[in-house]
């Protein structure tokens, strides 16, 4: 084929008891470079609606989410010693031998709450696997762009009533909850925070008599191993509001976009009062919305300062929802 460029185009027209109109999901994959290229091209075209309408875009690289992975809460100090190190922290106590291997020093001494790495802390992975944890350990952790997106527009006729109907949403996308980041910190007691923090890893003695036990980190363990926002730090030494995948959620949707009731009046009763029509319409918007993400808004889209920053959740003020009523009379 000379033209390596394929089209699926699935459409479908209905009038029955009801009137549907849909022209959905119109894929065009340019392979140009062929499949086996190491950066294809992939271009998205999606048209809806009686009248189609769409948007294109590249699906490469395009706003993906960098940073760090994480790999749990430090549980302990055994648990610490037996992690890669984590260098992000200047203070944090290692060794390096001969060979360059890294290793945390095994004497507690060394470790403060306030200035290391120390129990209930986050724990992140070493992706490229040489033992410590610096800038090299950043990777690709979420993209913005969803594997596909979905309208539904439909009206209902039942004699003089209208129900119009319309339903959007993706799936497969990827929002970084920059608010999250903000509002779990714990690192400022004038800073209101989420009440996810109360899940936060929270620190208990392993030998209550010692008076300080929390200064000293062999005497500390993690009583919710199963936390994955860390201990509360002003200092926040271990650096546990890096960017990684703790922020990074899933943002699928499905939202009633709006919905739209309208009544016609008998024309014989309209004709009575020397009219022509008579519609009364009441219609809603952003009525519901079903998704796991946990911020405001799911549908976050392009910053409005940058073209470069897709699907990153800065405050962005959510939909509202709201109602209107029309009325239209013909003569």
């Amino acid at each position: 084929d000379d033209d390596p460029t394929y089209d699926i185009m699935c459409k479908l027209d209905l009038e029955h008891l009801y009137r549907e109109n849909m022209a959905f999901l119109c894929l065009r994959f340019g392979k140009k470079d062929g499949c086996g290229s190491k950066n294809p091209t992939y271009t998205f075209v999606v048209t809806h609606g009686a009248g189609g309408g769409g948007s294109t875009g590249s699906a490469v690289n395009r706003g993906e989410k960098f940073g760090y992975v994480v790999d749990g809460i430090y549980t302990s100090f055994d648990d610490i010693l037996n992690s890669p190190v984590n260098t992000i922290q200047q203070n944090n106590p290692y060794t390096v031998d001969s060979n360059g291997k890294y290793s945390w020093s095994t004497d507690p001494s060394k470790y403060s709450r306030s200035n290391t790495t120390f129990v209930g802390d986050i724990k992140y992975k070493d992706i490229n696997g040489d033992g410590k944890i610096d800038e090299k350990d950043k990777t690709n952790i979420g993209s913005p762009l969803p594997k596909f997106t979905f309208g539904w527009n439909n009206t209902f006729h039942y004699k003089q009533w209208d129900l119009n109907i319309f339903i959007n949403g993706s799936y497969g996308n990827k929002v970084g909850n920059y608010n999250a980041m903000k509002l779990t910190h714990m690192n400022s007691a004038w800073t209101n925070q989420t009440t996810a923090i109360l899940d936060r890893a929270k620190l208990t003695a392993i030998d209550p008599s010692q008076s300080d036990w929390y200064n000293h980190i062999d005497n500390v363990r993690v009583s919710n191993p199963g936390a994955s926002i860390p201990r509360a730090s002003i200092n926040d030494p271990n650096d546990n509001d890096a960017w990684s995948s703790r922020y990074i959620e899933d943002g699928s949707y499905i939202r009633l976009k709006s919905a739209s009731l309208s009544y016609t009046l008998d024309k014989k009763i309209v004709k009575k009062i020397g009219l022509e029509n008579v519609r009364a319409t009441i219609t809603g918007t952003n009525l519901l919305t079903i998704t796991g993400y946990d911020g405001y808004d799911p549908e976050i889209g392009a910053s409005t300062t940058s073209s470069n920053v897709f699907g990153l959740d800065n405050g962005r003020y959510p939909s509202p929802t709201s109602w209107s009523f029309g009325l239209s009379v013909s003569f």
